[in-house]
């Protein structure tokens, strides 16, 4: 469960953190919030470590469907704990809507990135466990074990990663190949260990994202699948410009954003969805792009952008952290 160690928090009026949990933790509206920390991982080094927020306050209020929608800012530090990477004076913004929920999804930085492995978000939340509550380091304990569950059978696991691959190398491979792929249900636990379903082309209003993917507090993330392109980007005199797929898959993913965040006969529906992260997965990893696009990424921060490669990468990570 990545949701629960996205977050470390201490309120005003207890002297340890606690891992943030809607159920458990969350008793009112973030004024209660001392100080606490958010994980991510630096943009130049890859080194995953916890940034540090304060200076919580409630900047702003729009009226919605289930009460008012509440902006907070905070300052957090932005600098790398290992090459120095980033600004010392940065800044967070969070929702809560409706009370009591509060939502962290939108955060952003040129910086860093919370698009963690999941065995970096544990090993981050392991650097302040002797700062958690007793209660949270039992819970901490429990989600880990819970959240190692869907991987036991590892065999099977290490299977679906070849296949993928081995698909990947077709190349006359199609969307609907990969969609295919992806509906298998002993095959979308590769989107991460966060998720625990995937749920094919849910239509809102005439659009059709490729996957709702469900997280554990039963809120949905959008998924928009492209074909593993070779390449990202092309070269036009000494730039390189992004492929017509690639920004077309950018529009796509933010209007099914538009559509479904807004969609409030979708919500009653029993789907739960709130300021969904956008998830673009596209083309290969390519050595000779890999600058432009993590420029590419930090112009559309409001967008998870994979490549299949990506994908592979995270699987692998994931079935070598169960299996230590």
């Amino acid at each position: 469960m990545i949701e629960i160690y996205h977050l470390l928090i201490k309120f005003t009026d207890e002297k340890q953190l606690s891992l943030y949990d809607f159920e458990l933790f969350w008793g009112g509206g973030a004024e209660l919030i001392d100080e606490g920390y958010i994980v991510g991982k630096c943009l130049k080094c890859g080194t995953p470590q916890n940034l540090y927020f304060t200076d919580v306050q409630a900047v702003s209020s729009q009226e919605r469907e289930m009460g008012p929608e509440i902006m907070y800012t905070g300052q957090v530090y932005e600098k790398c704990c290992k090459c120095g990477y980033g600004d010392e004076d940065g800044e967070i913004e969070f929702y809560e809507y409706p009370k009591g929920v509060m939502n962290f999804s939108q955060y952003s930085s040129q910086y860093f990135t919370t698009n963690l492995l999941f065995s970096e978000y544990v090993s981050c939340v392991f650097l302040e466990f002797e700062k958690l509550s007793e209660e949270s380091q039992g819970i901490l304990k429990k989600q880990i074990i819970q959240s190692l569950k869907p991987f036991e059978n590892l065999e099977q696991k290490s299977q679906a990663i070849n296949e993928l691959k081995e698909l990947l190398s077709n190349p006359d491979i199609s969307e609907s190949d990969l969609q295919r792929f992806f509906e298998k249900e002993e095959n979308w636990w590769m989107f991460g260990p966060e998720y625990v379903e995937a749920i094919p082309q849910v239509q809102s209003n005439g659009n059709k994202p490729d996957f709702l993917l469900k997280r554990y507090d039963d809120f949905h993330d959008l998924v928009e699948l492209e074909k593993p392109y070779p390449t990202l980007f092309v070269k036009r005199g000494k730039d390189l410009d992004p492929r017509n797929e690639l920004t077309h898959g950018v529009s796509q993913i933010n209007r099914y954003y538009e559509q479904f965040f807004k969609n409030d006969d979708f919500r009653r529906k029993g789907r739960r969805i709130y300021r969904p992260k956008r998830i673009l997965i596209i083309g290969r990893t390519n050595n000779s792009e890999v600058d432009r696009l993590r420029r590419f990424r930090d112009d559309n921060r409001q967008i998870d952008l994979w490549t299949y490669d990506d994908i592979v990468e995270r699987s692998k990570q994931i079935i070598r952290f169960v299996i230590r």
